[in-house]
């Protein structure tokens, strides 16, 4: 922790550091025994500021200091008999004259006192040692927010000190600084450590601390703020906590104080900065670096309690327009609450600062992870009540608009069950109002049940693969959604996407991670979108990466019914790209090399182009098997809730092409007589066994779409003979003896909207006239050519309201978003084709 701490500032700023010396031992100094008790700052104070009692643990201690000018000082420390640690620090103008002494060694529970000397005096504290994080004891500490260099928030310094807090912790605007300026930010935080009372309580007790807006940089600020690394090196000057973020971005740290972990989460600097790692369509609060500490931090934590403690609130009410919050992340929270029930793990408890009141909050059970999280809001320190932050919550249990006000939490493991209690104290000492709650309240295992998505506990995660062309893709437009709910057989699926509001709903315990084409591009650069699953995962061409995708193909069904059907944890890895054949781009490495047809060796001018065309061979074959196996070696990257013990099992492949190889009249010559399309079949059947060979899923379930465009087949439809062929030779593998049982052939012509395909009949008779009305052949009405442009426009557009209903436009408005080969982008028949697809994977479970 040590090293990251120092190597989290600017090589400029890192202080020049002369090795300590451990003097245990060695040797009896007794004129520094005699050293009295000196209020920091004095006089012959070397010092400017401090010194502070920064991180202490059983065995270590971390001492701050800041010098007038470049000096070097000296650090010594002793216990009751002799001195035990020697340290020389250069306190220089690159980190602001600040210094940090690293004292290790120690023993627990153990009063030492320490000075530190330079040219002009010494300064001198005393601090005590943690207990053992295993022994039983009883630790008080000491939270508070929003300060001021004034008397009444000296009085709250000086009410921690008497209320015997064994560390203090400060949740932010402590200072207030409001800039980002380097210059600003250490002045600022200059006077704030001048103050008297706060200096003479920091001269023995342990502080740290996060922060928040104000001292971040600006009010009601996120992680976009200008100048928030000068920030972040000010607050690193100015502190001694334990560590600061990840060593390059950050301040989040934890500290173990006995029986209690406080995880001191950092609400800012990653804030709205990047995607979530829970859904990618909407902003980060904590950043995925530090949602991963965190995680790794609680599921480690062996502490009976565990706090965590943030600048902000954990809810919403607060005063009018203010969306400073853990609610305006609300994907966060309730992923936060997810883990803990995830993790398992007991005695966690929230603390937030703020708003200037203090207020307790019990979030019920079934809100949470299995059992009521407690929530307590500190502040001010100062003199400043909000009346307006008085906000009514379900949840809330107290309010106090009290200034001067401090939070006093003791933990207490030497009774059976272990206590936490909470005191919220004005600077007089009075009990504003205080709860005490046992660790076995604190417990998923109390029989409490949440209302949240909650994952099933041990059961292998279920992973199902999706693969094939632009209809697996999906190519429906989401603002055609709403046509759903007029039809009862899909009106509960659009339920299940839409919220009342119209809001787009993610999908419990379902994440999806899909490659594709980027802007359509086939052999150009993939780019892979995952999350949650929600609207936005359908095809990407063209699409604004800085917005959620516009459309849905069959995974959104697909998920949603498997997830009903199986409620269990489920990953859903998505490989297509549009225009591309199984005989040739999908081709598996059991139906051996690329053979060209005479007709399609007529396509190419070159040897060369055959040449390429045959390394081409299987490409997207390859892409998706890599593809598979990069997802499933890191899943907690797609899925950050994935518990590596639960493991997770290849549970079904769907299968939905078709188009590219149904129009080849070059590879497949005879495509109108029975049997044109067998070349199909056997590459279809050896596309099944090569995908679980590659996959090591030997008998995985597998799905085969069978193409539907144009619907059920009438005698008198166009290319009758060629649909009902290729249809035919897509769905005879299922039927071979070695995949009965273990392959089904869903057939997606029963999706076909006949009532958008009537209106699309039309719309190709339109098109059909326009292109005539422009062509020197007789037989139309401008077949003497005197029709001018805006003629011919002014007759399409009487030709069309004759041709299509009023009626008729609303409903293709409303319901179709592209071509007949995407289904006319209908989201009501991907939505079925997905549904479809997902219960037949069921019953092959």
């Amino acid at each position: 922790m040590q090293a990251l701490f120092l190597g989290s500032l600017p090589a400029a700023a890192v202080l020049q550091h002369h090795k300590p010396t451990p003097m245990r031992h060695r040797f009896f100094n007794s004129a520094l025994l005699l050293i009295p008790a000196l209020t920091p700052q004095a006089a012959d104070s070397p010092l400017s500021h401090g010194p502070f009692i920064g991180h202490v643990t059983d065995h270590s201690a971390r001492i701050w200091a800041r010098a007038e000018r470049d000096c070097s000082l000296k650090l010594t420390v002793s216990d009751d008999s002799e001195l035990v640690w020697e340290q020389h620090e250069e306190a220089t103008a690159e980190s602001d004259h600040c210094v940090v002494f690293d004292v290790d060694g120690l023993s627990q529970t153990t009063r030492y006192r320490f000075a530190v000397t330079g040219p002009d005096g010494s300064a001198s504290g005393w601090f005590e040692t943690a207990p053992h994080p295993d022994s039983p004891s009883v630790v008080r500490i000491a939270f508070g927010s929003c300060a001021r260099e004034d008397e009444s928030t000296a009085a709250v310094w000086r009410r921690m000190g008497k209320a015997g807090a064994d560390a203090v912790v400060l949740l932010g605007d402590t200072p207030y600084i409001d800039s980002t300026e380097l210059g600003v930010q250490q002045r600022r935080y200059r006077e704030f450590a001048k103050a008297p009372a706060m200096a003479q309580l920091l001269s023995h007790t342990p502080w740290y601390a996060t922060w928040d807006d104000h001292d971040f940089g600006r009010n009601d600020t996120d992680g976009n703020l200008p100048g928030k690394e000068n920030s972040r090196h000010a607050f690193i000057e100015y502190h001694a906590n334990p560590s600061a973020g990840d060593g390059v971005q950050g301040i989040y740290t934890s500290f173990r104080r006995g029986p209690v972990e406080v995880f001191l989460l950092d609400t800012r600097t990653f804030a709205a900065t990047e995607p979530s790692p829970f859904e990618p369509q909407r902003p980060t609060l904590l950043g995925a670096g530090q949602w991963r500490w965190l995680e790794a931090g609680l599921k480690a934590s062996s502490a009976t309690f565990k706090v965590l403690a943030c600048g902000m609130i954990w809810n919403e009410a607060t005063r009018p327009n203010k969306p400073d919050h853990w609610m305006s992340y609300p994907h966060e929270r309730e992923a936060l609450f997810r883990m803990v029930a995830r993790l398992g793990v007991s005695g966690v408890m929230l603390v937030g600062g703020d708003v200037h009141r203090s207020r307790l909050l019990r979030h019920p059970a079934q809100d949470t992870a299995g059992y009521a999280l407690w929530e307590w809001i500190t502040s001010p320190m100062h003199g400043s009540v909000i009346e307006a932050a008085d906000a009514p919550h379900p949840a809330l249990v107290h309010d106090a608009g009290e200034p001067n006000a401090f939070l006093l939490m003791s933990f207490d493991t030497t009774c059976s069950p272990a206590l936490a209690t909470g005191q919220a104290l004005n600077a007089a000492g009075d009990e504003l109002f205080s709860r005490r709650v046992s660790v076995d309240e604190l417990r998923s295992d109390r029989g409490g049940r949440s209302r949240l998505p909650q994952l099933s506990a041990r059961k292998p995660l279920k992973v199902f693969v999706l693969a094939g062309q632009s209809n697996m893709e999906g190519h429906a437009e989401v603002r055609v959604l709403d046509y759903m709910g007029e039809d009862p057989q899909t009106a509960s699926l659009l339920a299940e996407i839409k919220n009342a509001d119209g809001t787009h709903r993610t999908i419990k315990d379902t994440w999806i991670s899909f490659l594709t084409g980027l802007d359509g591009r086939i052999d150009g650069e993939n780019r892979e979108v995952h999350g949650r699953l929600t609207t936005g995962f359908g095809s990407q061409w063209a699409r604004n990466y800085s917005k959620p995708g516009g459309k849905i193909g069959p995974e959104l069904a697909f998920g949603i019914t498997l997830q009903k059907a199986l409620d269990r944890p489920i990953l859903i890895i998505k490989t297509a790209w549009g225009g591309q054949s199984l005989h040739t781009d999908f081709r598996s490495p059991s139906s051996g090399p690329y053979a060209p047809t005479e007709a399609n060796q007529k396509r190419f001018d070159t040897d060369e182009e055959m040449r390429e065309l045959k390394q081409a061979t299987g490409a997207r074959y390859r892409q998706m098997i890599d593809h598979v196996r990069f997802v499933l070696g890191d899943i907690r990257r797609v899925y950050p809730e994935y518990d590596t013990e639960q493991g997770y099992e290849l549970a079904g492949m769907a299968w939905f092409q078709g188009w590219n190889d149904m129009v080849d009249r070059g590879t497949y010559p005879n495509r109108e007589q029975p049997g044109g399309y067998d070349e199909y079949s056997v590459c279809m059947a050896n596309f099944i066994r090569d995908v679980r060979e590659d996959l090591g899923a030997p008998e995985m379930p597998f799905v085969i779409g069978v193409m539907g465009v144009g619907g059920p087949l009438q005698e008198d439809s166009g290319y009758r003979a060629v649909h009902a062929n290729f249809r035919t030779a897509m769905a005879a593998p299922a039927e071979l003896p070695e995949f009965k049982g273990n392959v089904i052939a869903v057939q997606t012509a029963p999706y076909w909207d006949q009532r958008l395909a009537a209106i699309d009949e039309k719309r190709q008779e339109l098109r059909a006239k326009s292109h005539a009305l422009r062509t020197e052949n007789g037989g139309h009405e401008n077949a003497d050519g005197k029709m001018t442009q805006e003629d011919i426009e002014q007759f399409l557009a009487e030709y069309e309201k004759e041709l299509i209903s009023e009626q008729e436009r609303d409903l293709e408005q409303r319901a179709k978003s592209n071509a007949g080969y995407h289904y006319l982008g209908s989201a009501k028949t991907y939505s079925q084709i997905g549904k479809a697809f997902a219960e037949a994977l069921t019953e092959l479970q």
